[in-house]
């Protein structure tokens, strides 16, 4: 999709890691969304980055927290309608060595 993008970012993660023994489960995104009527006046919710990290954290079963986190915010234009904002995150899922070991066994 096109759109103009703007404040890319990197952090080490999304949450503090008090521990180097977790296991990297794969890498993911999530994004949250906001539309503008007229590009003025917000008609959704507000941007929220909780919820762009805890949807990429979801989609892979076990995940507990996302590591070498990149996120950006696009912006879409539906002329003449509107503009629809979107913070996009994209990082690595990590989880607990024995929760990965379950998650592997259930398949």
């Amino acid at each position: 999709m096109g759109g103009r993008v703007t404040n890319t970012q990197l952090i080490d993660s999304a949450t503090i890691i008090r521990s180097k023994d977790y296991m990297e489960l794969g890498i993911s995104s999530g994004e949250s969304s906001v539309f503008f009527l007229f590009g003025l006046i917000p008609i959704t919710n507000p941007l929220n980055m909780d919820y762009a990290l805890s949807e990429a954290v979801q989609k892979i079963p076990g995940g507990k927290s996302l590591i070498k986190v990149k996120y950006w915010q696009e912006t879409h234009l539906f002329f003449p309608v509107g503009t629809v904002s979107v913070l996009k995150v994209k990082g690595t899922v990590i989880g607990s060595p024995s929760t990965g070991q379950n998650e592997a066994g259930k398949r």
